[in-house]
């Protein structure tokens, strides 16, 4: 038995988008100018410049009941049904200026879901009769290294006037995550394998394609990105289904000079984005499930800390926290809770 899980539209968030299987390709992270932390900037890297960052995604879930999910098994007894308590999603790239305009790197995600759950039928004889019953099992968690990207970014319009850019975003999705996790547990599943969507990497080589839009006015920066990642077969027969990532933010710098003298010339940017990814219905050797894809909308506040002083004027830290306000999942699956960013950008 292999499992398909009625959680694909939160757990494919694995799928490398720039901005969400893992996100973020704001190069300098607010290093000159205030800059978005999901959103994807147009403004590249200066040439030789090199940027090490880490970002860690935490999502929670809000479960179906234990009640919802028995009965919904015991009406449909071919139904996949399972669920997950939260997701982490660390990752570590490197990137380079190859020209004022040009920009391009490497990410590399890690995968944890946290306590999965299975719903099974099982079958109990009541006066002599046979029924079938929904019963929940604990699966145990999923650990594993993602699929990794190789990005670029391209800025093919600069108004230096106006400080509007236009930039292409471009990326190739190799399949060298884990595909192979099985189940650890107790129970009647132990040692099964996990469904391709359940597992840190895809199987598959995927392409991206995006643009991304920066407009600059004083301290504030208004910027906006889409991003289409193109699906493939890979791991099981699987083909997880295409997705367009969209975001929108606008972004405040607040200068700290009198903050300390170390940090003389540091500030605090003050964002707030709107974040969303519809997802197409996965397909199983060429058979659309039901239960999976969607759209959703994250409303996202945050904040970063911008180093400035002539010793240390090259890392910045952010955090971000983001809200579901759209959550239209297809089919029976969990409900988004929040999302919780935290980046790490060092400019060398």
């Amino acid at each position: 038995m292999k499992f398909r899980s009625t959680i694909v539209l939160s757990l494919l968030c694995t799928t490398p988008v720039l901005a969400s299987h893992t996100g973020g390709m704001s190069f300098m992270g607010g290093k000159q100018f205030a800059s978005p932390i999901n959103t994807e900037s147009a403004i590249t890297a200066p040439k030789g410049n090199f940027n090490v960052g880490a970002r860690y995604e935490y999502r929670k879930f809000q479960k179906l009941s234990a009640a919802t999910r028995q009965e919904l098994k015991e009406a449909n007894h071919d139904a996949d049904l399972h669920s997950a308590d939260s997701m982490m999603l660390p990752s570590f790239s490197l990137s380079y200026g190859v020209t004022d305009d040009l920009t391009v790197g490497i990410r590399v995600p890690l995968v944890f879901r946290q306590g999965i759950e299975d719903t099974h039928l099982e079958e109990e004889e009541e006066e002599g009769e046979h029924h079938h019953h929904g019963h929940i099992e604990n699966i145990g968690d999923n650990e594993g290294v993602g699929d990794t990207l190789f990005f670029g970014q391209y800025r093919f319009y600069k108004d230096e006037e106006t400080k509007t850019h236009l930039s292409l975003l471009l990326g190739v999705s190799a399949p060298t995550g884990d595909v192979r996790e099985t189940v650890k547990s107790t129970g009647d599943h132990n040692g099964t394998r996990f469904e391709t969507e359940l597992q840190p990497g895809s199987g598959a080589w995927n392409g991206l394609l995006g643009l991304a839009f920066t407009k600059q006015v004083d301290a504030m920066s208004f910027d906006s990105s889409v991003m289409y990642s193109i699906s493939s077969e890979g791991a099981q027969g699987s083909d997880l289904g295409d997705s367009v990532g969209y975001n929108i933010s606008s972004a405040y710098r607040l200068p700290l000079a009198s903050l300390a003298e170390l940090f003389n010339k540091s500030a605090l940017d003050f964002v707030l984005e709107f974040n969303g990814q519809y997802q197409e219905h996965e397909e199983q050797a060429g058979v659309k499930v039901g239960n999976s894809g969607g759209n959703s909308l994250y409303i996202s506040p945050g904040l970063r800390f911008v180093s400035g002083s002539n010793r240390w004027n090259n890392w910045n830290v952010g955090t971000s926290f983001g809200y579901p306000i759209v959550d239209d999942a297809n089919g029976d699956q969990d409900d988004l809770d929040y999302r919780i960013l935290g980046t790490v950008n060092v400019n060398f």
